[in-house]
């Protein structure tokens, strides 16, 4: 496993991000830092990239992953449309700590899209991750560094124990920021077919439903 030290930092040295773009190609597993928890990183359409982090989280093939991008221009890639309700979420809350589901284009990967074709995408808050999700080509997995059922963690060391327990594959790439500050997981929301927003998961955004964005 190569190690890339980068507490304290907000972007990658030159040789760094040419270490994970090549990790991502060649289908590897990177362990890095997210605005929220440590997270496990492979290419979203590589389907080989996508079994080997199921594998390594002992994750069930039906649960997907969200994915995490660069920026919201990359949307494009993974969604067949934006719905009308996430555009002033999208303005207000991205970059930063709010997952939402979008309708998935039919081709991707079923380690990304759900059985009702869906894919959550996000934008993270911080902008070393969004380095990282540059370097790899735009976009990564960002599963929490645990394994399924276990809970997230900042915590470096604790994300290397709880994963390294599973030695069937293992983590090519470390990027390590240090103790990240304490956080919540992203807020999770999705819309149903009568454009009804649901909050599947509480996390670190709470201003949704008073700010008017419904």
């Amino acid at each position: 496993m190569r190690e890339i030290r980068c507490a304290d930092r907000d972007a990658l040295a030159p040789v760094e991000a040419a270490a994970v773009g090549a990790t991502a190609r060649a289908g590897g597993v990177i362990l890095f830092p997210t605005d929220t928890l440590y997270g496990l990183g492979v290419d979203p359409f590589s389907e080989v990239a996508l079994a080997s982090l199921f594998r390594l989280k002992g994750r069930e093939p039906d649960k997907p992953v969200p994915v995490l991008l660069a920026d919201a221009s990359l949307i494009g890639r993974y969604a067949a449309a934006i719905p009308e309700p996430w555009r002033a979420l999208i303005e207000r809350f991205w970059p930063g700590p709010l997952t939402l589901l979008f309708p998935a284009f039919p081709g991707l990967p079923p380690g990304i899209r759900s059985a009702s074709g869906k894919v959550a995408l996000r934008v993270p808050g911080s902008a070393l991750c969004r380095a990282v999700l540059r370097a790899a080509g735009g976009s990564l997995t960002g599963t929490s560094a645990n394994t399924a059922g276990a809970g997230g963690t900042g915590d470096p060391a604790t994300a290397l124990r709880g994963i390294g327990g599973d030695r069937r594959v293992g983590i090519d790439l470390f990027v390590n920021s240090g103790v990240l500050p304490p956080s919540q997981a992203s807020t999770l929301l999705d819309i149903n077919a009568a454009g009804d927003v649901i909050t599947l998961r509480v996390g670190a955004v709470v201003e949704i439903g008073t700010g008017g964005y419904f």
